[in-house]
């Protein structure tokens, strides 16, 4: 089995190439990048999900209430009473690979390690991330330990900061790219799979909180 040729292979394939759901399957066994019986779609689905994609379509959205992005975006609300997911909800025949995800929290200055922004303590119940569908949570991506407090976002990833503007909020900025563990999350919108953000704490206090993903969707 010789080693593929990336180039030769592309150009072979001419317009119209289409990254089938099989081809994503194949993809998540992780073979590798050679040629061989059944390796074409494998392929074609880890190219696409490299950045260059073959029919894929990059995009950078926040996640809201609604899943389809017209709902609140903005989390820095009371959500003691009952908890709220903040997701995307990809429609039916639709993956989405999900590179990273960016969480910005604004607050008064000098947020301290052990509270949330720069509230009175840390948080009651957390924050989770995870991958659901209408029977329950697929994947919890924090393994049961939720953040609770700023410093717990560099638990889960090494690009954590605090942006420092001189005057106004400071801003707790988290880069957390699931690529760089080995592969992006991918959520099946044909599966009713979605990616959320629970919050069950009051966070009103906050001067706002955003979350974004950001990513390849493809059909």
């Amino acid at each position: 089995m010789k080693q593929f040729n990336r180039r030769s292979f592309l150009m072979g394939l001419g317009a119209g190439a289409v990254l089938t759901p099989a081809a994503i399957a194949l993809a998540e066994t992780g073979r590798s990048w050679y040629a061989g019986p059944g390796n074409t779609e494998a392929y074609l689905a880890r190219f696409a999900q490299t950045g260059a994609g073959v029919d894929g379509t990059i995009f950078s959205r926040y996640l809201d209430t609604d899943g389809d992005g017209t709902g609140t975006k903005d989390s820095a609300v009371n959500h003691s009473g009952a908890k709220e997911e903040y997701k995307i909800v990809p429609p039916s025949g639709t993956r989405l690979a999900i590179a990273r995800l960016i969480v910005s929290v604004a607050d008064g200055a000098n947020p301290s390690a052990d509270v949330y922004g720069n509230l009175a303590g840390a948080l009651t119940n957390g924050i989770d991330v995870k991958t659901k569908n209408a029977s329950g949570d697929l994947v919890d991506l924090c393994d049961g330990v939720p953040v609770k407090a700023n410093s717990d976002w560099s638990r889960m990833c090494y690009d954590m900061q605090v942006q420092n503007f001189g005057s106004g909020d400071d801003i707790v900025q988290v880069r957390w790219t699931f690529a760089k563990s080995g592969r992006s999350v991918i959520v099946d919108g044909t599966a009713g799979e979605y990616f959320s953000v629970d919050i069950n704490d009051n966070l009103a206090a906050l001067s706002s909180q955003f979350f974004m993903v950001q990513g390849v969707t493809y059909t």
